[in-house]
Order: structure tokens, then sequence, then C-alpha cells
């Protein structure tokens, strides 16, 4: 058994306990016990003890697109209308060449202490690179389909597509399914897809009421996505293919995350939490639409929509918006910790994971980060937020990774 210290232990677990001078013993991919180091020390052989150091959970990005990680100009901001326009104009430039751009985000999420990614795939181009990641995967193969013409061949490439991921199917890599959108697929094509899922045990992703645009168009079916499918899918007379509710109603029996639901009022997100998980890309709902969204999961989203993928920037975004947005005083190790749940425990449990939280029986992900002096520091999730810079050791399945 190994036996990794330090002077600062948070364990996320439901109490969000915080062990001076704590320890985790763990034997090849499990956690076997967390308490003192001093008192878990005669039952290892391999022990390291950090004294300026704070161990945590390894952390979970929930929503990453890496087949944009390429990106660092060709797109537009302000507006999701604009922006959707300039990526249909520019993916092509972003996607060439890309495979060196996924590799160092890769490596940028591990410097952040992510050990887990729910990874968005459209074209399977980020595959090889996220197998040989040695990072515990969640693989959701992206389908996307409005026209109905070219059914049988979008549902048979997303059968073979879905073929491949589970070829590869083990305890770090777990294949799933993203269905884009509401306003980028048909019915007929959710439904072949969702039976997929339903017939292969998936977890299900979807983009949902991201944006005004989006709302417009499956309330009235106007305004931009009118102009989307008129002008530049060259579609004539477009309807919406579903009403908010009904494409909420496709997966009454799925577990499914519903990413972004910006235009979600709050009856309308207790419907959504009733049917899965919400999870908010704080930096990308602020850029595309200049709302900030839910912080409970929270994740980074890809670089299509966003300046890096550093998890770390990402709370630290999201802890200052909190703060700007709110009209009383706020404690502000409450909300540290409440952002730390949001990519550990939280994240865990909607991407179906026995990690994310540092107790016996769970999975041995840990993240370990190194500090000039902890001496005197008291609120330990805020100086973790305001000041971790990068992992000094990453700990997935028992194995360190960096």
């Amino acid at each position: 058994m190994k036996l990794l210290g330090a002077r600062y232990v948070l364990t996320a677990n439901s109490k969000f306990s915080i062990i001076e001078n704590g320890g985790v013993l763990y034997e090849d991919e499990k956690i076997v016990e967390v308490g003192e180091y001093e008192a878990l020390s005669s039952k290892a052989k391999d022990k390291s003890f950090y004294k300026d150091s704070i161990l945590t959970p390894a952390f979970i990005n929930t929503h990453v697109h890496f087949e944009f990680s390429k990106n660092s100009g060709e797109f537009c901001y302000g507006s999701f209308g604009g922006w959707l326009e300039s990526v249909m104009s520019n993916r092509g430039e972003v996607f060439k060449d890309a495979n060196l751009a996924i590799k160092d985000a890769l490596k940028e999420s591990k410097k952040s202490g992510v050990g887990t990614i729910g990874a968005i795939s459209s074209y399977d181009m980020d595959l090889e690179a996220l197998l040989e990641s040695n990072l515990r995967v969640v693989y959701f193969s992206e389908v996307l389909g409005a026209d109905t013409s070219k059914l049988k061949e979008q549902v048979d490439n997303l059968a073979k597509r879905l073929e491949t991921s589970l070829a590869h199917k083990s305890s770090m890599f777990i294949p799933s399914l993203a269905v884009h959108s509401p306003y980028s697929i048909s019915p007929e094509l959710l439904e072949s897809s969702l039976n997929l899922a339903r017939n292969l045990n998936l977890l299900v992703s979807t983009h949902f009421l991201e944006s005004k645009e989006e709302l417009e168009w499956l309330e009235k079916g106007s305004g931009f996505f009118k102009h989307f499918y008129e002008d530049i899918l060259h579609i004539s007379n477009p309807k919406p293919n579903f009403s908010i509710e009904s494409f909420l109603e496709a997966f009454y029996d799925l577990d499914c995350l519903f990413v972004h639901c910006l235009q979600a009022d709050s009856k309308l997100q207790e419907r959504i939490l009733s049917l899965g998980k919400i999870i908010s890309c704080p930096r990308s709902n602020l850029l595309l639409n200049q709302k900030m969204g839910l912080n409970d999961i929270i994740a980074t989203d890809g670089k299509s929509s966003n300046i890096n993928l550093n998890i770390l920037d990402e709370l630290r975004a999201s802890f200052f918006a909190s703060i700007a947005k709110s009209e009383t005083s706020l404690d502000l190790e409450a909300l540290a910790r409440e952002l730390v749940k949001s990519i550990t425990t939280k994240a865990a449990h909607a991407l179906r994971l026995e990690n994310g939280s540092l107790e016996s029986g769970k999975l041995a992900d840990m993240a370990l980060f190194s500090f000039p002096n902890l001496e005197g520091i008291k609120d330990i999730a805020l100086h973790l937020l305001l000041y971790a810079k990068e992992a000094q050791s990453l700990i997935v399945a028992g194995s360190n990774r960096i």
C-alpha cells in the first residue's frame, strides 16, 4: 500500500472535512483509508508527506470540446449568433492539423489538477490523444443532423463511431453519447440516437437553451436561426423540430447532462433537474451570451469559446463573477467550497463515477498542490482557489500521471 500525505487533505466528502497533517492510504486503483498521516504511517511502506501542500481529489472537467483546441482568435464573440456563424466559416482551419493542439490542451488540463475529462467529440479527432492521455475519460460521441434525407447515413455513422469507442471501454474510458442541441437534430435522429443510448446504457449530454437565439427559435420559429437555416444551410421555409417541452420529454428515462441552460427560468430549471444535471461553463457563457449560469457543476467548454482549459482559472472566474453579481456580503470560504464541489463530488455524481472525493472505497484519483507557506492559513478552500497554480502531482487510478 502507498500513503500520500499533506499539510491539509481536502476530502470533499459530504461534510467537506479538511484534515490537518492528513494522509490517503491507497492500493492499486482504490483508496483504503483517509485520516491523520501519523496514524496511517505504519500501514504503508511507500509513503510521502508534503508539509506545504494541499491534497485534493483530482478535479473533473465534465464538458470539453478538445477538437477546437487549435483556436487562437478565429472566432467572433459577443453574441451567440455571430460566434456560430464564425465557427461555420472558420472551423475547417481550426480543425486542420489540430492533433498537437489537442495534446497541449490535455497537458494544460493535467497541470490544473484535472484527472477526469468529459470529452464531447464531433469527429473523433481527439480519440487517439485521449486514449493516450492516462486520464479518466468519459467520451461523448456527438450526433447532429437536421436533414432527414440523410437519416440512414447519420444513424449508421453514429453506430459505427459508438462501435469504435465501445471497443476501448474500460474503467479509464467510458463511451457515452452527446446530442448536439434541439436546433441541430431531427426528431427521427434524436429518437434513434437515444434508443442506442438506452440499449447500451450510455450517459447522455446535450446543449440546451444556451442562447436567446435558441429560445426565440424554439418558442417562435423566428430570429437568428431562421436566417441560419435559410441563408447558411439553404433550407427553405424552416421550422423548429421541437418545443422546449417536447425536446425534454425525449430524455424522460435517461441519465442526461443538460449543458448551459442559460435561458431556463427557475421553474424550467426544476423541470430540467428532474431529468438530469445542469452543467455550466461560466467563461464560455459570459463570452457568448454575457450571462454566467449556475455554479452547481462547472466545466470549461472548449477553446472555441474560452481562452484556455485551466479548470482553476474557470473556478476563479466564477468566484469573482459571483461576488460581483451578489447584492449581499458573501462568506467567501463557503463560496470556495461550493465551487470546489462543482468539479469534484458533484461532477463525479453527474458522470456516474466513483471518484471526486477522498474516502475509503473511492477511486484513487488525487491532485497535490504546493504553496510557499501554509502556516496560519484558516480558509483552506479559499486559499486553494486563489493561489493554486498547477498540480505538482496528479494521481489517477493510483498512478502518477504528470
